[in-house]
């Protein structure tokens, strides 16, 4: 008992070096693309290269931090023992992580590298990220702010002035004729579902470090590269999304919450500016890729039905255990989805079974709500949401991504709580107990 009581998360250190270090891991995580590092000879996703270039660079240092940040506390093991007896949920994570990559080593015999940047690296980001003083915090949270709106501008303007930052390459083939921007992200629909997730967030509330005209200027400037990225599936879900909030806004104004009405007063000021400048944008055709893309969506709905008729070819075995990856692979190819299965939920089962794949998803689930009570609760809740419907509809968290750790850096950052110190800590610590013994 005394030991989860004492006990604390692996908090990085409130100097200068660790401030940079984690600034470090978000210009890493947020400007570093699978494009770019294939670009400069890093064979990230396509085949060769060794172990040290499968995993993203940021994951690498995302790791070293969360090292020497045990190491700081004294005894490093002492630490990540710490660490796991006050968050228990987080280790059941850890544990059905390690059981995807013990499948994939020894019985699929696949390459289990992606196991590691798609979901390990949340881990650390949890540990090292969930506790932030607010200087630190509010630093981290404007440097997110800025990454987000410099990549919805490049992604603009390669749209509009034909370039790219990054040639568009997966598993070595380009492809050169794609119009869908690929920015800092790399990507179109990484892209299209990290922003949406972002603009999301802006509007439950992230972004309190912003003026409120920048912080409307962001959301609108994001909120606009959307059509750029071309994302269907991630554009109509934060559509919905923000028209659920505006009814929710609407209902509590009308049951008599109080709101700012110098905030009123701004709206309905900016409604008519940004009324003209989307119909300027319009007029010039800004839009017309992107309608021509959610009208005709150039057999996407085929092959997401195709992916049903995979389980017709799969014995009760492979569905428990997974199916030979040779046989998979042979299916996906007959059925057109060579660049994959687009519903994360189902990839997974049909690539690693339901004993393994369920007891993950559960487990999923149970570090998302560490991640919630470690943030604000209602708008992290809003973003988690956001981003498993887009993930439903794509293959996301079923390829090698940071997307997930990203996700969590931005809940945790953007929708931090106070934190006054060992006050804070004795209460989490309490928290820690009652989730362990209860």
């Amino acid at each position: 008992m005394t030991n989860v009581l004492t006990s604390s998360p692996i908090v990085p250190p409130n100097t200068r070096v660790f401030d940079l270090a984690l600034m470090a891991v978000l210009v890493l995580f947020l400007s570093v693309s699978s494009f770019l590092l294939e670009n400069l000879g890093w064979a990230y996703g396509s085949p060769g290269g060794n172990v040290i270039e499968k995993i993203h660079p940021a994951t690498w240092v995302l790791f070293a931090v969360l090292f020497f940040s045990a190491c700081a506390r004294g005894n490093p093991l002492s630490a990540v023992v710490q660490a796991a007896h006050a968050h228990s949920s987080v280790m059941i994570y850890v544990v059905a992580v390690l059981m995807l990559i013990v499948q994939a080593i020894f019985i699929l015999r696949q390459p289990f590298t992606m196991y590691i940047d798609t979901f390990l690296a949340s881990v650390a980001a949890f540990l090292l990220f969930y506790r932030l003083p607010e200087v630190r915090g509010r630093r981290l949270a404007l440097l997110i702010h800025a990454l987000f709106f410099v990549n919805a501008l490049i992604g603009i303007a390669e749209f509009l002035f034909g370039f790219r930052l990054t040639p568009f390459v997966i598993e070595g083939v380009e492809f050169g004729a794609e119009w869908r921007s690929s920015a800092l992200l790399g990507h179109p629909l990484s892209n299209a579902l990290m922003t949406g997730c972002y603009v999301l967030a802006l509007a439950v509330g992230a972004g309190r470090e912003m003026p409120p005209f920048l912080r409307l200027s962001v959301f609108a400037i994001t909120a606009l590269s959307m059509a750029v990225f071309g994302g269907r599936a991630a554009t109509l879900i934060l559509i919905v999304f923000l028209v659920l909030i505006g009814i929710k806004k609407l209902f509590e104004i009308l049951a008599g919450r109080e709101f700012d009405l110098r905030s009123v007063w701004f709206f309905l000021a900016v409604i008519p500016i940004a009324i003209i400048g989307f119909s300027l944008i319009y007029d010039v055709g800004f839009f017309d890729r992107f309608l021509s893309r959610i009208i005709d969506d150039d057999g996407s709905a085929g092959t997401r039905l195709a992916m049903l008729e995979l389980f017709r070819h799969m014995s009760w075995y492979d569905l428990m255990v997974g199916p030979d990856p040779s046989h998979l692979k042979t299916y996906t190819t007959i059925y057109g989805l060579e660049l994959g299965i687009e519903s994360f939920w189902l990839a997974m089962i049909m690539v690693n079974g339901l004993l393994v794949a369920l007891p993950f998803f559960a487990a999923l689930f149970l570090f998302c709500g560490a991640v919630t009570r470690a943030a604000k609760r209602t708008p992290s809740l809003w973003v988690f949401a956001s981003f498993f419907a887009v993930a439903s509809a794509s293959l996301s968290l079923s390829a090698k991504t940071p997307a997930f750790t990203i996700l969590v850096i931005m809940i945790l950052v953007l929708f931090r709580k106070p934190w006054s110190g060992a006050g804070d800590l004795m209460r989490e610590s309490v928290s820690g107990v009652r989730e362990v013994y209860v």
